[in-house]
């Protein structure tokens, strides 16, 4: 009875099991073994197990079931070069990892008397490829954040990342350079005020007790006690469920032109922001690779894993890596400045613009809706530029949305092209600018905010970028419109560029 029980045991468990003396030979080949191997019991059963596997290490089998009789004890077979015992061929299949079945070898006392003993093998396919692709998952998100890394310390401006008490966390390559800090300097042991100068400490302390965006001229000390006069910018962003700062530095010791600086005041300010929806972004997507993650080792502990379960799961793994690394190459692109004119399509741009705000417009629970007239608007000109602008006028409008406390928020993009002319009209339903500002708001550091939210650059620089980088224009007015059957007011605005002549 116990003989047949363990024969039921043998044939229906889902491992291979198989038993073997101390020479190798076959005395025992289960169900498993048959259908995995396509060698018949009969057929194996009382002959030597190298006779049909001449690559198996001889050596190091037997001397483990030797060591397993000697001790009375299960032991472990590994190979160094493969991972695996038997070599049996999987399916091909277009993302498989392995070529063979990876296995687990276990091999146990049988009977001493006979010196025999009971080899399990255990399928460890699924599992090693759930672990490769994780790692590799792993790899590419670590050389993504080595490339924002990189992407940080090629500014030509000093940035600081510190805590919401001022205390240093990160500084870029080049704010080293303008701090002069040695080598062996902790980082960590340093707090904001240390690099400003005296006589600017409560300008700097008032703006970082405000918490709020500020761009304002102070003197920085450098780690050698010299001084440099510096335009100083600063975020509060939420990280983690912290609060962190972001510093940017401008060294104007001999900057000479307005115009380049307020260029790079408005980039600074718009590239805080997207650093900000950046951190947002990646907040549930890491999460979500991580719940997957652990889910997957828990089915595996469980015994649960299937193949179905493994591959949802990676797939998913995949998918949100894919949207972390773009989100990552749009903010490279960003905040690339643009050398030469290049080909570009208007419809594209959009898409990236609304994929760098992505963060901020769910947040804000703004509803867009676009209309594309025309598929194909091609155009010559700087598209990073072009970025900035209409990031700048999509923001505005989801400030204002969020300001005036619109329940239902739209944002309406329209594109299409007339004659040698593509237009693109961008309006929201915030009810509009009022008439005696109207034609102002282009101005430099014009803005209705209050002074601590905003630094009156933006639309300033969107005209800019219109009139002098792209040869268009931009106008604003008000427009009364209707959406499912209901009235609304807003700001349009509506930018007229010239099509590329092919």
């Amino acid at each position: 009875m116990f003989e047949n029980q363990f024969n039921l045991i043998c044939e229906t468990i889902n491992s291979g099991i198989l038993i073997l003396d101390k020479d190798l030979n076959v005395k025992f080949w289960n169900r498993w073994m048959e259908v995995q191997t396509k060698i018949k019991e009969e057929d194996i059963k009382d002959k030597n197990l190298l006779d049909f596997y001449e690559n198996i290490n001889s050596k190091i089998l037997s001397r483990k079931i030797k060591t397993t009789l000697r001790l009375n004890s299960s032991t472990f077979y590994n190979s160094e070069q493969i991972n695996y015992l038997f070599d049996i061929k999987l399916n091909k299949i277009a993302d498989s990892v392995f070529y063979n079945m990876q296995q687990s070898i276990t091999i146990s006392p049988f009977d001493l008397e006979k010196e025999l003993v009971v080899v399990y093998v255990y399928d460890t396919t699924l599992l090693r490829e759930t672990n490769y692709k994780l790692k590799k998952s792993k790899k590419e998100l670590e050389e993504k954040n080595d490339e924002f890394q990189r992407m940080i310390n090629a500014l030509t401006e000093g940035l600081i990342i510190s805590d919401e008490y001022g205390n240093c966390e990160i500084i870029n390559k080049y704010g080293k350079e303008l701090l002069r800090l040695k080598k062996n300097t902790r980082i960590k042991e340093k707090k904001l005020l240390d690099f400003v100068c005296e006589k600017s400490k409560d300008l700097v302390k008032r703006n970082l007790e405000s918490g709020d965006i500020r761009t304002y001229e102070v003197y920085i000390k450098r780690d050698d006690d010299t001084y440099f006069p510096a335009i100083v910018s600063g975020q509060v962003i939420q990280l983690d469920n912290k609060k962190k700062r972001i510093s940017t530095i401008i060294d104007i010791s001999n900057l000479k032109e307005k115009d380049r600086l307020i260029t790079r005041q408005a980039k600074l300010a718009d590239m805080g922001q997207m650093i900000a929806n950046i951190a947002h972004q990646w907040r549930q997507p890491l999460s979500l690779i991580s719940t997957t993650a652990s889910g997957l080792k828990l089915y595996e502990e469980l015994g649960k894993l299937e193949s179905q379960t493994l591959n949802d799961s990676l797939d998913q793994i995949m998918l949100t890596t894919a949207h972390l690394s773009q989100t990552i190459d749009d903010f490279k692109n960003f905040i690339k400045d643009d050398k030469e004119k290049t080909v570009f399509d208007l419809n594209e741009i959009i898409q990236k613009d609304l994929t760098l705000l992505e963060g901020i417009i769910k947040t804000s629970h703004i509803k867009i809706v676009i209309n594309r007239k025309n598929e194909d608007i091609i155009m010559k000109g700087y598209p990073n530029e072009l970025t900035q602008a209409i990031v700048n006028i999509i923001t505005n409008a989801k400030d204002v949305l969020e300001d005036r406390n619109i329940e239902e928020r739209y944002i309406f993009i329209e594109l299409e092209k007339i004659n040698s002319y593509g237009y693109l009209r961008i309006y929201d339903n915030a009810n509009g600018i009022n008439d005696d500002i109207i034609d102002k708001i282009f101005e430099p550091y014009f803005t209705t905010k209050h002074k601590s939210q905003g630094t009156g650059l933006g639309l300033f620089m969107t005209h800019r970028i219109i009139k002098d980088s792209m040869d268009g224009e931009v106008v604003v007015k008000n427009l009364k419109f209707t959406h499912k059957g209901k009235e609304y007011k807003g700001a349009c605005f509506t930018i007229e560029l010239p099509l590329h002549k092919l």
